[in-house]
């Protein structure tokens, strides 16, 4: 037998720099992933000394270590660090995620002080956030009673903002117990505003309810707009709870105008459950047209899913003043699924005109967005002229972009008069056919009247056509009737 051919120096070249390439992208890709687990993995910083237990409560400060030391003395080991290191460490397929996390509750409840700093380190190098923050919640629920101040120096050193918002808050909330002036004196130092943010937040959740003027007056001297706004907003939700009455006169007394009108929102969104028909009396006759407005859309909004109802004998039964038309086109929609027998049952118990149009116009236009422009075309056709009733049309227009056949939408669009509605349903209907039926989308177009929009819809659709097919955007351009040479030579650019 002939010997096998040697390959050619080229040939051992290439396969060298081949196999090197190999090397390189190997080792590219093993360095990639222990960078990404370095950083992203939850660490701690190094612990410092772990302090006596809890003084006698101050009003003063507590000292916390500025400098984070590089050693802590070796604890004495206990069953309970023993337990949770072993269960922390395992991997069975078996155990679920709430096995694994309440066999370690029970370890992480008895550690002692000096198993602390350990325990933190094992909980937060876990790699389930469900496993991972249950437990640090009960570490420092734990860690707080044998050493508060300890604790809190822990948890500052947390590096994950989640978990360290966490630990801190768990420390705080016992500390509130004990000194509250003192703790919230603490919240206020901090220069991380962020963690800072969250701490208040939580802590006026606990205390607002129990003090509400006392912490609404607190709020207001904050110098951080974010943090005030986020404190008030806190303190209105909790008094509202306890006090409705007294939450509501405080917000309606406030003067800046989108304060008021956040505490309104927060109040009234709160009180909604307990007495929405008080609820949505306020808020329509606020002396705040913001108010009458968008707060009351979004309340009817929220409630039609609640109890709808409720809301339809409100708007039936309660003298509405004209110019809430937006509110009940808002709530319409969300009424929408009731059906059209209830819904033109409550629209013959508004007065006729811009209320009742707004009404019907809204319900027409969720219907026709779910699908059935047929009805919808039923509340709309007898309808005035109005602004509510051209967005109902445009998505008539869009829902009968896809029938099944061309002809229903030719035949409605057809039909209809040249007018602003007119080019309303024309404008929805081109902006569903133009991807599946671009020519009879601009041949709609071409009909429109209002010069303006008419040209900006052209160009708009032709655009879209000519990205995805050149050939035959082009073909229908030079052949249309449509057009006149200018709009041509504009499109065609």
């Amino acid at each position: 037998m002939n010997p096998e051919p040697k390959p050619s120096a080229w040939a051992q070249i290439g396969a060298f720099v081949l196999q090197l390439i190999r090397v390189v992208l190997k080792c590219a890709v093993l360095g990639f992933g222990l960078v990404v687990g370095f950083l992203y993995l939850p660490q701690l910083s190094e612990p410092p000394v772990a302090s006596t237990p809890n003084p006698e409560p101050s009003a003063a400060l507590p000292a916390v270590p500025s400098t984070i030391l590089t050693a802590i003395p070796a604890p004495m080991r206990s069953a309970g660090i023993d337990a949770l290191r072993q269960v922390l460490g395992e991997r069975q397929a078996s155990a679920t995620k709430y096995q694994v996390r309440d066999r370690c509750t029970g370890s992480v409840r008895e550690l002692p002080l000096a198993d602390m700093y350990p325990a933190l380190g094992l909980i937060v190098r876990h790699p389930m956030p469900y496993v991972r923050l249950p437990l640090l919640d009960e570490l420092f629920t734990r860690w707080v009673v044998l050493d508060r101040e300890g604790a809190l120096a822990a948890a500052l050193s947390v590096m994950s903002p989640q978990a360290k918002a966490r630990a801190v808050n768990r420390v705080l909330e016992a500390w509130v117990k004990t000194d509250e002036a003192a703790a919230w004196a603490w919240v206020g130092q901090l220069d991380d505003s962020i963690l800072q943010s969250a701490v208040v937040n939580r802590l006026l959740t606990r205390c607002a309810a129990q003090a509400p003027a006392h912490y609404a007056e607190w709020a207001a001297t904050l110098s951080d707009p974010f943090l005030r706004r986020q404190s008030l907003d806190r303190v209105a939700i909790e008094w509202a709870r306890r006090d409705a009455p007294a939450a509501l006169a405080w917000a309606q007394q406030q003067t800046e105008p989108n304060t008021r009108r956040a505490l309104l929102s927060e109040v009234l969104a709160a009180l909604s459950n307990r007495d929405p028909k008080l609820v949505f009396n306020t808020a329509a006759s606020d002396p705040d047209a913001a108010v009458r407005h968008d707060i009351l859309a979004q309340l009817l909004e929220l409630h039609s899913r609640r109890d709808a109802a409720t809301l339809l004998a409100w708007i039936a039964q309660t003298n509405l003043t004209a110019d809430l038309q937006q509110p009940l086109n808002a709530a319409a929609k969300s009424l929408a699924s009731l059906g059209i027998t209830k819904l033109q049952a409550t629209a013959t118990r508004l007065p006729e005109g811009p209320l009742r149009e707004a009404f019907l116009s809204g319900a027409a236009e969720a219907i026709a967005s779910a699908g059935d422009p047929q009805s919808a075309w039923l509340l709309l056709q007898n309808l005035a002229a109005s602004v509510e009733k051209n967005s109902a049309l445009w998505s008539l227009g869009a829902a009968f972009a896809s029938s099944p056949t061309t002809q229903e939408a030719a035949n409605w669009l057809s039909a209809l008069p040249a007018s602003q509605e007119r080019d309303s349903a024309i404008a929805g209907y081109a902006s569903k056919a133009i991807a599946e039926k671009p020519q009879l989308a601009l041949d709609w177009i071409a009909q429109m009247q209002n010069a303006s929009e008419r040209s900006a819809a052209l160009s708009e659709n032709f655009a879209r056509w000519h990205r995805a097919s050149k050939g035959a955007s082009m073909a229908w351009l030079w052949a249309t009737p449509r057009l006149s040479a200018a709009e041509k030579k504009a499109l065609a650019r």
